[in-house]
């Protein structure tokens, strides 16, 4: 058995073990009754408002969360983030926030900035995303372009261990394997 080919197996062994535990896992969301869920969620969006890390970041991408995927809500998260000075100017301090559009039927993404709440639009699969283009007819700034870097990532994740380490959907897990296996 070659290297390769020995890589390409084991690499098929953790997707099979990741595969299982999500199943596990969206089983487990299914089940959980939905007000302890709902306190959950302010749980984690509370502790995300009140982190050092969070009120620190002036440039940030974040998903907007779909209850259909049983994904952590963010609507408090983004509110925070958008919402206006007292006196309805933006402060000089606020934060950027660049949020996803899926852009084909691969799936692939890009990350818009959006400066309020109504410059997001239902997609065909009724998920939040940003427009292309402003209330103006402008083009949305993509984060790839930004002048300035990101300082903060808030991603969904299907499940996390105790180390941080994130379990996706597994989305990109073929296009992985596939490589290794076109790999001479």
């Amino acid at each position: 058995m070659s290297n390769n080919d020995q890589e390409a197996d084991n690499l098929e062994s953790v997707f099979k073990q990741k595969r299982i535990i999500r199943s596990n896992v969206r089983q487990t969301l299914k089940s959980m009754d939905p007000s302890l869920r709902s306190q959950e969620d302010d749980i984690i969006q509370s502790i995300v408002l009140e982190a050092p890390w969070f009120k620190s970041s002036k440039r940030l991408c974040a998903y907007i969360s779909c209850s259909a995927l049983r994904e952590v809500d963010t609507s408090k998260l983004l509110s925070q983030i958008l919402s206006p000075a007292p006196d309805g100017n933006k402060l000089p301090t606020a934060k950027k926030l660049y949020v996803p559009r899926v852009e084909d039927k691969n799936s692939n993404m890009r990350m818009f900035n959006i400066s309020r709440i109504d410059d997001l639009v239902a997609n065909s699969m009724n998920i939040l995303e940003p427009a292309s283009v402003d209330a103006d007819g402008n083009a949305r700034e993509d984060v790839m372009h930004a002048n300035d870097p990101v300082d903060l990532f808030i991603l969904p994740g299907l499940a996390f261990d105790r180390s941080g380490r994130r379990l996706g959907r597994g989305g990109g897990q073929l296009h992985l394997l596939n490589f290794m296996l076109s790999c001479p």
